[in-house]
């Protein structure tokens, strides 16, 4: 009958406790009788509980990170709901003029166009430019020499030079030379009724565009202001259609509804903290 081995004998078979990371270990961890599987799944244990808590952070990290760095899609932020957006459209277009009447009709709305006004500049970006012209006397009159950025002071400079208005409207041809002076990409013109000289600004507009590069040239968008008139609102739509730009018309009804828009958007912000 084979006699059971001693214990002493094959002593060098078991397993010497480990540790992590190969360390010695303590001396009472040593002393404990573990079977070899036991160890190795307390091990496993431990690795998988690590990684679960790896990922779990990463994941909650780019959660936070990604949440923080989303845009605003809230209706007070949109570009949608901006009034100043559906008649002054900016684009990502490098600089704008503004080309405004100062007839003396206009008094009664002056206030609501020079707020979309305003409101246009304030929506521009720090890279784009901005001007100001006046059709008044006989050669226009600019906010600046050059086009100016969207700072606080140039936009406060804006809001004084829209309240210098003369009340009696200039030939439409010299201020539109200025306008085109600025180099912009884009220029709005308003007007509030019939012209005397359409086609001589007609003309003009053409020989203008006609001496820029096809790169250069200016788009040109027009806008009806208050008073219907067929003759006048043909001619605004006609300049936009030819420069590649696009005609609108705002009346009381518009304002109406552009100053109901601004009151919801204004309402839907969230209460300062």
């Amino acid at each position: 009958m084979r006699q059971p081995l001693d214990n002493s004998a094959v002593s060098w078979l078991r397993p010497r406790p480990l540790c992590i990371m190969h360390r010695p270990c303590p001396p009472n961890f040593a002393t404990i009788p573990v079977a070899p599987q036991t160890r190795y799944d307390i091990l496993m244990q431990f690795h998988h509980r690590l990684l679960f808590y790896i990922i779990a952070f990463s994941l909650l990290t780019t959660s936070t990170v990604t949440s923080a760095a989303a845009p605003s899609t809230s209706p007070s932020t949109t570009a949608a709901t901006r009034p100043s957006v559906e008649i002054f459209p900016i684009g990502d277009t490098n600089s704008v003029v503004y080309v405004l009447p100062v007839d003396g009709s206009l008094l009664t709305s002056m206030d609501s166009l020079h707020q979309l006004v305003l409101e246009s500049v304030s929506h521009l970006k720090a890279s784009q430019k901005f001007n100001i012209i006046f059709i008044e006397g006989d050669t226009g009159r600019a906010l600046s020499n050059q086009s100016l950025s969207p700072t606080l002071e140039n936009r406060r400079k804006a809001d004084d030079f829209l309240n210098t208005t003369t009340g009696h409207n200039g030939d439409i041809v010299p201020a539109l030379r200025l306008a085109f002076a600025q180099h912009p990409q884009r220029l709005f013109f308003l007007m509030n009724g019939d012209a005397p000289n359409s086609r001589e600004v007609t003309e003009e507009i053409r020989n203008l565009n006609a001496a820029l590069k096809p790169s250069a040239k200016v788009q040109i968008h027009t806008i009806g202001w208050m008073d219907h008139g067929e003759t006048y609102e043909k001619w605004l739509k006609d300049i936009a259609a030819e420069n590649a730009g696009t005609y609108r018309f705002i009346d009381e009804k518009t304002l109406e509804r552009i100053e109901k828009s601004r009151t919801n958007a204004d309402t839907s912000k969230p209460a300062a903290q």
